[in-house]
């Protein structure tokens, strides 16, 4: 009871699924705490409390990201928590402004993967808003993405995500 389980890798999945079951004969909550930069730093995510003989199962949101994830129980019992994860997310390996003004990503994802790049100039825009500049799917090796529509005092977030 109230004793941080092992941390569990997060990190790099484009969707993530928890199942949680325990042997109790009475409800168990279970407290979910992440690490968002891998710096030993827990921050509360979540409580769910699981019926006796009943699983609870938990999406987490579509692109949600943090380093590290653990749970802890309310009670003493022999309990399960199960990750599920997929598919890797896309990488991005670099960025830069080329010389003809165009700014230029290189990326890899899983083969076979169909990905979607969207930007926006405004970080706090949820991303499922921003402008789509390209769709394709992954092959062997690195993608590359060529966006002619920045200027170099342009300020321009981007995101590659699988459909």
């Amino acid at each position: 009871a109230n004793t941080p389980s092992d941390p569990y890798l997060m990190f790099g999945y484009q969707w993530k699924v928890l199942e949680l079951s325990h042997a109790n004969a009475s409800p168990v909550t279970f407290t979910v705490e992440v690490d968002f930069a891998a710096d030993n730093t827990w921050s509360e995510y979540a409580r769910f409390t699981v019926p006796p003989g009943q699983t609870v199962t938990h999406v987490f949101p579509d692109g949600y990201s943090a380093h590290w994830v653990r749970l802890k129980t309310d009670t003493s019992t022999s309990a399960t928590a199960q990750f599920t994860y997929g598919p890797a997310a896309p990488q991005i390996n670099g960025a830069a402004l080329q010389p003809s003004g165009s700014f230029l990503l290189t990326f890899t994802g899983g083969a076979g993967q169909p990905y979607i790049i969207r930007a926006s100039s405004d970080v706090t825009v949820s991303p499922a808003r921003w402008s789509t500049l390209a769709t394709g799917i992954f092959s062997r090796g690195a993608a590359h993405f060529e966006d002619w529509s920045v200027t170099n005092l342009a300020c321009r977030f981007y995101t590659i995500s699988i459909p």
